[in-house]
């Protein structure tokens, strides 16, 4: 068939999407408004400028990510020189030696190498990132062994403080472990010049844009801070104005953060860590990220490229290899770039670690661990295959339009296309919430914040498809809009949370086992007890509670004991679950046949299942609780209004609605009651279960009676 034959349905569907993305904007200038008008104090809201200065900024992160891709590249050529050939390079580059003293095998790389290096100090004076008095014939930088363990930020700080160039021999040098590595020393030199020149490049961009030789309302000015050798911190926009929003955005932007601020913030590195663990090393994260990926793709129309990416994996890899290369080079992210970064450096060789530090970094999954690299892989690859399936079919689709190659450019929109339909972590935040979520607060709202406006458009744009998941949901019991009286048999916090899917939070898969569907949910969605995040739960441990406030110790119990029970918390909660933490410890505990409480799962198979996110609820005891809570609140309401009889028939008579409401649920759960109004197999008692809320403190038995009579 004929592809013209479709072309008018084209058409109108283009319109269409066009019209809710013309919608769209108008909302966010609509806001905007208010905002300007509210003198800028609402907390999440994105000013223009900020909204345009991340397009500008999206060149210098996939510049940057792909200097770092031709660094590697570069150190893999040179990993192949003999030992001598890379001492004797990088002293030739360093000017230790008379370059005429090579090898004649190395000596064609050694003038390639010293050109390039040559013209990125040429190209930092031209950009202001380096003053002319401080240029260094015949150089090369130097790194030393003591340091190279250390974060980027911290090696950078320290070499610049200690390690300055000074007059010293080569052999002063060397004896404080000078590393004469050309394959690292080469690589990290010409990507430390790459990052500053790149670096410099933005920051004109965002001078020449965006900047004001004038003061004018709400523009600040660039302090003419310097970093040394006369280059100024702001680059080009030092001493001029600018957007005070944009200005904010650029100091706290996460690429720039640590290359012009130095050593990061310590706090801020903890949270990022603790987010590593809590992602990367948890296995229910992956399968959500998955699971929400398809939603995505459902409303997007991707499965049908999904399975051509799939089918030219299994058969096609060079081609397959190829696509991808593409897709990082323009910029292709996931949120493995936000969460766990990549270091400013490229590390040395260093020794074969033992067979006890090995087993270390296995244990905790650390970076350069065989399992750490392979979780990290994985939770790469959920969110880059469907970016890299869309990516993929639209450069087809576009080809097959145009009847010819497609230009960078447009190669590159593309790209960033593929990025915002799965969510683009690159897209800004405003500094009140960047602030939350990199400060732990609200630790994952980075996701939340940059999925719901995506999530919201695509569901405008594609109704129908919309319409059908609605379908499916509600075919797997999975509405909110039918049975909403079924969290009358879970506990409080698995209750259901509002979000754009109209999806509940947990559904029943048969066995008395559920499903955490709201994980696998795209876009807003509230989840109280995840406010004040890291923040609050390691302040609760501290204190010798639960991370939700449940004491973790008797009165009774001596130091040793509350001291043991601290550490376990918080190693469940913020530890790799699967080696040390929760299902760790949850394995070991039932291997053990020690004594398990209430809610810990009591077979493997059961730790297995709530490693996927699936629970075991006992409707009987909720409803129940339900109804304690219920007796309890009328018992409040008839002492408040014992002196005003139309409340007080009132009070009953909702009192009535809410007992038959929980009969019905509990009858339709198969949960029976006895003549006292007791759900039988249920208990009120809290022990150690954090589903129980206030109200099962008191648990009440209660007689039928007529609430309406006097």
């Amino acid at each position: 068939m004929n592809c013209n034959t479709f072309a008018p349905i084209k058409a109108l569907n283009d319109l269409w999407d066009n019209g809710i993305d013309l919608l769209f904007d108008k909302v966010l200038d609509g806001i905007e408004w208010v905002d300007r008008k509210a003198g800028g104090r609402i907390p999440l809201v994105l000013g223009k400028e900020v909204r345009e200065l991340a397009g500008t900024d999206r060149v210098f992160k996939i510049a940057r990510d792909n200097i770092f891709n031709d660094a590697a590249a570069l150190r893999g050529n040179l990993a192949r020189l003999g030992d001598d050939n890379k001492r004797d390079l990088t002293r030739a580059l360093g000017g230790d030696i008379d370059p005429a003293d090579l090898s004649d095998a190395i000596k064609p790389l050694y003038h390639r190498l010293r050109a390039a290096i040559d013209k990125n100090a040429d190209d930092l004076i031209a950009l202001g990132a380096l003053n002319e008095k401080y240029r260094v014939q015949d150089y090369v930088k130097r790194y030393y062994e003591q340091y190279k363990e250390r974060t980027s930020a911290a090696r950078s700080y320290l070499l610049g403080k200690y390690f300055q160039r000074k007059d010293m021999t080569l052999d002063e040098r060397l004896a404080l472990g000078q590393i004469e590595d050309a394959s690292f020393v080469v690589p990290q030199t010409i990507l430390e010049q790459q990052l500053q020149i790149q670096k410099a490049a933005a920051l004109k961009a965002f001078a020449d844009r965006f900047s004001s030789d004038q003061p004018k309302d709400g523009f600040v000015r660039v302090p003419s801070d310097t970093v040394g050798g006369g280059v100024k911190k702001y680059g080009a926009l030092a001493g001029r104005y600018i957007d005070e929003r944009a200005f904010r955005y650029i100091k706290e932007a996460s690429h720039l953060r640590a290359e012009l601020n130095g050593i990061e913030n310590a706090w801020l590195e903890v949270v990022d860590h603790l987010k590593v663990n809590l992602t990367i090393k948890n296995p229910g994260t992956h399968l959500y990220n998955v699971l929400s990926n398809l939603q995505l793709a459902f409303l997007h129309g991707d499965y049908a490229a999904l399975g051509k990416l799939l089918v030219k994996a299994t058969t096609d890899k060079a081609e397959f290899d190829d696509l991808v290369k593409l897709a990082n080079r323009n910029g292709i992210n996931t949120y493995l770039n936000e969460l766990d970064p990549r270091s400013i450096d490229i590390d040395p060789q260093t020794a074969q670690p033992s067979l006890w530090k090995s087993f270390l970094k296995n244990v905790y999954m650390t970076k350069g661990s065989a399992t750490g690299e392979f979780a990290r892989r994985i939770y790469d690859w959920e969110d880059k295959f469907f970016k890299v399936a869309r990516f993929g079919d639209k450069i087809d689709e576009a080809k097959e339009r145009l009847g010819r190659e497609l230009t960078n450019e447009e190669i590159r929109d593309i790209a960033l296309e593929a990025n915002d339909a799965y969510v683009d972590y690159d897209k800004p935040m405003t500094p009140f919430a960047r602030a939350i979520d990199k400060n732990g607060i609200f630790p994952f709202l980075n996701y939340t914040y940059k999925s719901t406006p995506m999530v919201a458009r695509m569901i405008f744009k594609h109704p129908l498809r919309f319409a059908v998941l609605q379908f499916g949901l509600s075919a797997i019991g999975g509405s909110m809009l039918f049975n909403d009286d079924d969290d009358l048999a879970r506990p409080d916090w698995a209750g259901d949370k509002w979000n754009l899917f109209g999806a509940k939070n947990y559904i029943p898969i048969g066995n008395g086992a559920y499903l955490n569907l709201g994980r696998a949910l795209p876009g807003l969605k509230f989840a109280a007890p995840e406010f004040g995040g890291f923040v609050t739960g390691i302040s609760h441990i501290a204190s010798g509670q639960s991370t939700r406030g449940y004491d973790l110790s008797g009165k009774y119990d001596d130091a040793i004991d509350r001291a043991t029970n601290i550490m376990l918390e918080a190693s469940r909660n913020y530890l790799p679950s699967m080696t040390l933490g929760r299902y760790a410890q949850g394995a070991v505990k039932i291997a053990a046949g020690a004594e398990l409480k209430e809610n810990e799962p009591k077979s493997m198979g059961w730790l297995a299942a709530r490693a996927l996110g699936i629970r075991e609820f006992n409707p009987a005891r909720e409803i129940q609780r339900n109804l304690n809570s219920a007796k309890n609140k009328l018992r409040e309401d008839e002492e408040d209004y014992k002196n005003d009889r139309t409340r007080l028939l009132a009070a009953r008579a909702e009192y009535a609605a809410k007992i038959k409401k929980i009969e019905e649920h509990a009858a339709a759960a198969g949960v029976k009651m006895d003549a006292n109004g007791r759900a039988i197999g249920g208990s009120a008692k809290k022990e150690s279960d954090e589903s129980f809320s206030a109200a099962t403190k008191k648990p009440v038995v209660f007689k039928r009676f007529n609430p309406l009579k006097d």
